[in-house]
């Protein structure tokens, strides 16, 4: 009886041997699981929380704020596949990575959630729980809505919302996306973009209102800055065609003055331009024969003859002609007889007297 209980007594101690053999190398198994998401492209942070014990608050993390207890973060199911981060405040509480809060320009950020009765955020381009851009998901009145905000010393704007497609109990991807000034926000289905440019850098943050939320797989990749337009072409200007040479103005002829027939104008009345009644012809230059100091016209048998322009004053009887040249030295002759015939007849009356 007493060899068998020492046989008994060795045996135990071969067994706790074994036990506290053991222990390291459970404990050195931890390493080769996954405490980072795999990621093509920059990853900048990561953490799966499966490397994490369950039960205390997660080792990578610390509040965001002075009045958010890190008590209220639990691990549960560490060393799993499975592990998730767990916020159990019943107040609202937000965490961040540990260490010097980075100064991340453009990067996406993703998270698996659970999401809680009323807010889940995922915080970006993060500098204070009250200065930061957040994607959420907000349970209200019973449904929930997918929000971009910009948060800025206790006062929110709403930047985006659209109406996600969310589950009870299920689990949804929720990503932030900042490039430049332009936000992006996805989950549950439905993505929501926009404009802002008061952050320009920051880090990232979870963030649970008032009813537990949970997370998991956490990941941050860089992004390069969003172009930069180039200047704006401008057009060549358009070459202007040389204007054509047209053809040289013709000058214009000299008006040709056309001296017709005078219109025919009964002797007594006086003259004047107009058109002839004899040819209907328009004559524009002074009426030939025109009346001058109460004198009359000449007989109008004379409209037969061409009138030159130039008048001619009889020497003897004080008469102008109109005809110059052409006629108007027959006239004066015949004028002069006619004066001379006058003469001879006066002195030969004053003779017979």
């Amino acid at each position: 009886m007493a060899v068998s209980r020492g046989r008994v007594a060795i045996m135990l101690a071969i067994g706790l041997v074994a036990l506290a053999a053991e222990a390291p190398a459970h404990a050195s198994a931890a390493p080769s699981l996954s405490c980072s998401v795999p990621q093509s492209g920059q990853v900048l942070f990561s953490d799966t929380f499966d490397c994490d014990l369950p039960g205390p608050p997660p080792a990578n993390w610390v509040p965001a704020g002075n009045s958010d207890p890190i008590s209220d973060w639990t691990v549960s199911a560490g060393y799993s596949a499975s592990g998730i981060v767990y916020d159990q405040g019943s107040q609202g509480s937000t965490i961040r990575p540990a260490g010097a809060l980075p100064s991340w320009t453009d990067y996406t950020a993703s998270a698996w959630v659970l999401p809680g009765s009323f807010l889940t955020g995922l915080d970006f381009r993060f500098q204070s729980p009250t200065v930061t851009y957040q994607c959420a998901l907000l349970r209200w009145n019973g449904s929930y809505t997918l929000q971009l905000v910009f948060a800025n010393t206790f006062a929110r704007t709403l930047l985006s919302s659209a109406a996600p497609s969310i589950s009870p109990h299920t689990w949804y991807a929720l990503t932030a996306e900042a490039q430049g000034d332009s936000l992006t926000c996805t989950g549950g289905g439905a993505t929501i973009t926009a404009k802002n440019g008061n952050l320009a850098s920051g880090g990232i943050a979870l963030s649970a209102w008032v009813t537990p939320v949970s997370f998991d797989d956490v990941v941050v990749t860089g992004l390069p800055p969003p172009p930069t337009p180039g200047p704006t072409a401008v057009p060549a200007p358009t070459a202007v065609p040389a204007p054509t040479a047209g053809p040289a103005p013709t000058a214009a002829p000299a008006p040709t003055v056309a001296y017709g027939p005078p219109p025919s104008v009964a002797p007594g009345e006086s003259g004047g331009g107009g058109t002839s009644a004899s040819t209907g012809a328009s004559y524009d230059g002074p009426p030939p024969f025109a009346a001058q100091s109460g004198r009359t016209l000449a007989p109008a048998i004379l409209d037969i003859a061409a009138i030159p322009p130039d008048p001619l004053l009889s020497p003897f009887s004080g008469m102008t002609f109109g005809a110059g040249l052409n006629i108007g030295i027959p006239l004066i002759i015949v004028d002069a007889l006619a004066l001379f015939g006058v003469l001879w007849y006066r002195r030969r009356w004053e003779r017979a007297s």
